[in-house]
């Protein structure tokens, strides 16, 4: 930061590159208040609140339909407006993973950001190729793990893919141990956490996973 840049212009010029970065990797981004008041989003964010179900806009606060991920959403709120930690949430929904996650920068002021794909995509979040070579997995936990990342359960996969739920589950102990984690639930918010990954599908500067 150049001395002669006061610390809300740099916020701001950081608050324009992130709307750049996201609406170009496609992920859409909406910021909400510790009240759940919708601040600000992206394009695709915007785009997003439009064509999602599962997530709604009620007269300026957002929420979830489906009950189980709203009553999450409220205890994460309530934990960030006291003096509580928050940790990041992931749900998924039928076109991707949804990450909330606190932000206090750019804003000066406590706020969630909730991120997910574009509603129009059909590309996996990550594709297995940045999964194998970040986590050294073979070609088969690699292509599960994208999948889940994309919001798929282990049983639609099991059900596409002709493969048992007990292979699968077999993969899905070897990818904890390769990554670090004893859940799903962990191991999807630790990739999805991880901005590289996903801009080294965007960027598809990557080799491809040996067979």
């Amino acid at each position: 930061m150049s001395k002669n840049t006061k610390p809300a212009e740099w916020d701001k010029a950081i608050a324009s590159l992130a709307v750049k970065i996201t609406n170009a990797l496609q992920i859409g981004m909406a910021i909400v208040d510790v009240d759940g008041t919708l601040l600000a989003t992206n394009s695709v964010g915007a785009y997003g609140l439009e064509k999602f179900s599962s997530l709604v806009v009620d007269r300026g606060r957002v929420r979830f339909s489906n009950g189980p991920a709203n009553l999450a959403f409220d205890q994460m709120l309530q934990a960030y407006r006291g003096r509580a930690a928050v940790n990041p949430l992931v749900f998924g929904t039928g076109t991707g993973p949804m990450l909330i996650v606190p932000v206090k920068k750019p804003l000066n002021r406590k706020a969630l950001a909730i991120l997910f794909c574009d509603p129009d995509s059909r590309e996996p979040p990550i594709g297995p190729n940045s999964l194998s070579l970040a986590f050294n997995l073979t070609e088969a936990e690699a292509r599960l793990f994208s999948a889940l990342l994309a919001g798929q359960s282990v049983g639609q996969y099991a059900n596409e893919n002709g493969v048992t739920t007990n292979t699968l589950k077999t993969q899905l102990r070897h990818i904890f141990s390769k990554i670090g984690c004893a859940r799903q639930v962990d191991a999807v918010r630790l990739a999805l956490l991880n901005p590289i990954l996903r801009l080294r599908d965007f960027w598809r500067a990557e080799p491809t996973v040996p067979s």
